[in-house]
């Protein structure tokens, strides 16, 4: 049976990166990554945004099929997308009810009604978070008497304008190829597993934070603050420093390789710009009440960004847990080593995916 090579290209707020899984003669996966920061200007319109972040990922699609390192071509493209190129919302519905008990198809009509949005966006995403029969969770609801019951579906979309403007890029590159687009916060709670019956997930990237908030082991809601690991560079940025030199500056300073002394304005900067960040996380209605954190990010932050969360909570400080690149790569038949934790996320939900491992809940780790 042939195994499909497909081409991820996995789209943030601050990078591109595309990922080429393939199989080798035995059928042993293969793995080649690409991956291409973008630091923002903000002084320029979004529109400028969009135009760079497309460009970038024509750049990184063409790469991946570069016939000079004999890569094989994609039989299919799966975009993910973080914010804030998608959006997403939660919705609870009663079922009906069915003196056979419960049966899936009693949700067709609900997951329709869940589904119905405006004419100027498109449904990517729809996942059912939760069943609950006579005020009981259940992850087996098949065939159970009920005399109520409630079901809740998570619901996500990107725009028209996003979805032709992507797929433009891909077709130019690959002409004709079946294309799939998917969230990376569906990806994450999927892998990231259960760690306790409520917790926030953080997924620290370029411009931005997404939240994922677990309520009795189910999504509750989801969402985004504008602040990310580029807040942190650009806050240490001088005149007429190009943004990759600002880059490089910042991974020197995490990594000890300037002298304390005369990087003492730029740790100031950027302790400001992670106050910055916890307030804006504060501002989320009952993040402070979670005391469970799940913390994933980039470029060797997760250390200062837990830090952070840790100092602005005193004597109260949260149960802050960040998972490295061996928690999501556990499992996989590939050395994990040179691929950035993103990546590996998204290898192990297609990987379950593929076993089908994932069922229509949550998966337990």
């Amino acid at each position: 049976m042939h195994k499909s090579n497909i081409l991820f290209l996995i789209i943030r707020s601050g990078s591109i990166t595309g990922l080429l899984s393939s199989y080798d003669k035995e059928g042993n996966s293969d793995y080649v990554e690409i991956k291409k920061d973008i630091i923002f200007d903000t002084t320029k319109s979004h529109k400028s945004f969009d135009t760079e972040t497309y460009n970038t990922l024509e750049s990184i699609a063409e790469a991946c099929i570069n016939r000079s390192l004999n890569l094989p071509l994609p039989d299919k493209v799966v975009c993910v997308y973080s914010s804030p190129w998608f959006d997403s919302q939660i919705s609870e519905y009663d079922i009906p009810f069915n003196k056979k008990g419960f049966s899936y198809k009693l949700l067709d009509d609900l997951s329709s009604d869940a589904s119905d949005l405006d004419s100027d966006v498109i449904l990517i995403d729809q996942n059912i978070e939760s069943i609950t029969l006579n005020g009981y969770k259940t992850n087996n609801p098949k065939g159970q008497k009920y005399s109520e019951g409630t079901v809740t579906f998570l619901t996500s979309w990107i725009t028209n304008d996003v979805k032709e403007g992507v797929e433009s890029v891909i077709h130019k590159v690959l002409n004709d190829r079946e294309i799939q687009h998917i969230t990376l916060p569906h990806i994450i709670n999927t892998v990231v597993g259960s760690h306790s019956n409520s917790y926030h997930v953080l997924d620290i990237h370029g411009e931005a934070t997404d939240i994922i908030n677990i309520q009795n082991d189910s999504i509750d809601s989801t969402g985004s603050i504008p602040s990310g690991i580029n807040s942190l560079i650009r806050s240490i940025r001088k005149e007429n420093q190009s943004y990759q030199e600002t880059h490089e500056e910042f991974n020197h300073i995490l990594k000890g390789l300037i002298d304390p002394i005369k990087c003492r304005e730029e740790k100031e900067n950027i302790k400001i710009a992670l106050s910055e960040w916890v307030e804006s996380l504060n501002a989320i209605p009952d993040f402070r009440e979670n005391n469970n954190i799940i913390l994933i990010s980039q470029n060797n932050t997760e250390k200062i960004f837990s830090e952070a969360l840790k100092g602005s909570y005193g004597d109260h400080n949260k149960d802050i847990q960040f998972l490295d690149k061996s928690y999501f790569a556990h499992g996989l038949d590939t050395d994990y080593k040179d691929l950035n934790i993103t990546s590996l996320m998204v290898i192990a939900f297609w990987k379950r995916r593929e076993e089908k491992v994932v069922n229509i809940h949550r998966l337990q780790s």
